[in-house]
């Protein structure tokens, strides 16, 4: 713990307001305040809200935040530092005790130098001055291996990770060493020592330890005139020979094993195209798309979520977060179970405790407020990687504006921020970033192209507005549209929403498209060319052309097919099993699982119909949706042969 922790630590603005009433605080984040060094009537103590230093214009009195400490409680540094953390939530550290001195000497037994160990556990090293004293650092020292006057006298040498362990080895009557400072501090000025012995190098049973022994090992090659490199067996994670000896490990028994060993023989190294994946490779991964929340929320991805200001955004991404963090179906749409992160830059509390009444309980969703004791990162910020400490889940940051002090316009600051949260992405988080659209254009976001260039997947919120710009009423609440916009790398999926101002949340709604193509499809009694489908649509639902053109569209593959005739025109064929076709599509999905949820908001059924199915075969439906006849019916109109005598739209048929 050091003076920046506990600045970072501490709310300097409470510290202040306790030790100055007078103070205030302006829009820029300076306090001023009637100075307690001087008799002081007008205020002329200024203090600096981000690190807390002072400065009086009157008596000259500054420094920084343990300065004023020390002067207005008469207090030394070390006293200030303590009550400081202490206000700040941290605790002091321990006075530091020597337990254990570890003398590494030349070749005639003069000392050079001392590991020193302390409790609670830390090494430093330390050398003799001229003065009978200490000094703790190695400049200027010739660095040797421990133990080496006893080392340079045999042949057989065991290398550990430490000392305690080679004292323990010695003790057994072996002659052991190691370097000092531990795991990957093995130097080249070390290996003449062992030019001509046999080597025998014990790891401790971690990553380090092992990473170590390979270092060690890949250095004495050519030197030693053998190298082994020892596994114990039976040791815990993170053991070493220490444990070993304690469990039972004896001298004969490690001069067995050690005997019984092969040598160590370095393996080839790897090439850089040894690491890059073979295309063909790829098709034999285990691998496939999951979604948090089925078909709108990719697991492991970095999903942007747009919407003007106040459309309900924060509304949705919290009912949605209870859903995902208590594995709860969001109407049909299921959901992956996982931790749930709500790092809320914006919200007052007041406005949280609310929505929170409204949309129910929780126990694997968690809020990182900006009133908590440790405030959430910002993304361009030092202390980012605090978000690596959390067990992976989703991380919901609302909103990406608030969550870092960068130009949102600027490509270099937002590469770095997208680039932070791909690194959080790849350690198993999946993303999702609440972003607001600039003044007068809902159909984008603001800020760089970099993070549309950066991110994996784009929602929107939007509102269904007619031909006329309106908002298109539905269950006398305005109609929404929530699903995938400018961008994806997955399959786009959207669905219906209506907000409901009782619960400040959104229902689920139908979509408002379904009732007009299935009165075109009741029009569409035989194959029809596009041109006379669009009069009868006139002039029975007196629907424009535009809007006509789009139902034809969107309704393709699921009411009716849509075929090349003459002269390059377009005819509409019914899909004759369209009723039993659309109720596979839309209303099986309210009967895939009877779930023992309240009825509320993100618990009913969503009926969705923004995606056509056209690349389905008929004959060949989903499990449970029944089949469709295809024996005796043309596979070109799906007419049988009794109707076929009435098709006068293409002959011959080409199918027939």
């Amino acid at each position: 713990m050091n003076k920046q922790t506990v600045i970072e630590r501490l709310n300097i603005k409470a510290f202040y307001a306790s030790e100055l009433p007078s103070i205030k605080w302006n829009g820029s984040g300076m306090g001023q305040g009637l100075c307690p060094f001087h008799e002081d009537k007008r205020p002329s103590l200024s203090v600096n809200h981000s690190n807390g230093s002072f400065k009086c214009f009157s008596c000259d009195s500054k420094g920084d935040i343990f300065s004023f400490y020390q002067k207005k409680h008469n207090a030394d540094f070390r006293t200030a530092f303590n009550e400081l953390a202490r206000i700040a939530g941290l605790k002091p550290e321990p006075q530091k005790k020597i337990v254990k001195v570890y003398d590494y000497t030349d070749e005639s037994g003069k000392l050079l130098f001392q590991t020193v160990r302390y409790e609670p556990k830390d090494f430093k090293q330390r050398r003799p001055d001229a003065k009978g004293g200490w000094i703790y650092n190695l400049q200027g020292i010739q660095l040797v291996p421990y133990h080496l006057p006893e080392i340079i006298k045999i042949d057989r040498v065991i290398i550990v990770e430490g000392e305690k362990d080679a004292d323990n080895l010695k003790a057994l009557g072996l002659t052991p060493t190691c370097n000092p400072m531990g795991a990957g501090k093995w130097k080249p000025e070390y290996n003449q020592h062992f030019k001509g012995k046999k080597v025998a190098v014990i790891p401790d049973n971690d990553e380090p330890g092992k990473n170590h022994a390979l270092q060690v090992a890949k250095n004495l090659k050519g030197i030693a005139e053998s190298i082994k490199v020892i596994e114990l067996p039976g040791l815990p994670g993170k053991g070493d020979v220490t444990d070993w000896i304690q469990s039972g490990g004896t001298k004969g028994k490690l001069l067995e094993m050690i005997e019984a060993a092969p040598e160590w023989i370095p393996k080839e190294p790897k090439i850089l195209l040894d690491f890059l994946l073979k295309w063909n490779d790829i098709l034999s991964l285990d691998v496939t798309t999951e979604y948090l929340l089925e078909k709108l929320i990719p697991k492991n991805s970095i999903t942007l979520l747009f919407g003007r200001g106040g459309i309900g955004k924060t509304s949705l991404c919290m009912q949605i977060a209870r859903a995902i963090a208590g594995g709860l179906p969001f109407g049909t749409l299921q959901t992956i179970r996982t931790p749930v992160y709500y790092v809320d830059f914006e919200n007052p509390l007041s406005v949280l405790k609310e929505r929170a009444e409204k949309i129910g309980q929780s126990e694997n969703l968690y809020v990182w407020h900006i009133s908590n004791e440790i405030q959430p990162p910002k993304l361009d910020g030092q202390e980012w990687e605090l978000y690596k400490q959390l067990p992976a889940g989703l991380l919901i940051c609302d909103t990406l504006r608030a969550s870092h002090l960068s130009d949102e316009n600027d490509s270099r600051p937002m590469s770095l921020i997208m680039g932070r949260l791909k690194a959080l992405r790849e350690i198993g988080f999946t993303i999702l970033l609440l972003h607001h659209t600039p003044k007068g254009n809902e159909n984008t976001f603001k800020g760089s192209t970099a993070l549309l260039d950066l991110c994996d997947h784009v929602l929107g919120l939007e509102e269904v507005k007619d031909l006329e710009n309106a908002p298109v009423e539905f269950d006398r609440q305005n109609l929404y549209k929530f699903g995938v916009r400018i961008k994806t790398r997955y399959e786009p999926h959207s669905i219906y929403l209506n907000f409901n101002p009782d619960i400040k949340g959104f229902d689920i709604a139908k979509d408002p498209d379904l009732e007009k193509m299935e009165s075109i499809r009741e029009l569409l009694s035989q194959p029809l060319k596009q041109k006379d489908l669009k009069e009868t649509v006139k002039r029975e639902l007196d629907l424009p052309e535009k809007e006509t053109r789009r139902l034809l569209k969107k309704g393709t593959g699921i009411y009716w097919n849509a075929e090349k005739g003459d002269k390059n025109s377009t005819i509409y064929i019914p899909i004759n099993s369209v009723c039993q076709f659309v109720s596979t599509i839309y209303t099986r999905q309210s009967e895939k699982q009877n779930f023992n949820e309240p009825d509320t908001p993100t618990n009913r059924a969503i009926l969705n119909t923004d995606k056509t199915v056209d690349a389905v075969e008929f004959g060949s439906l989903s499990e449970g949706g029944g089949q469709t006849e295809k024996q005796d019916r043309c596979g070109y109109c799906m007419l049988t042969p009794a109707q076929r005598s009435l098709c006068e739209v293409v002959k011959p048929c080409p199918k027939a």
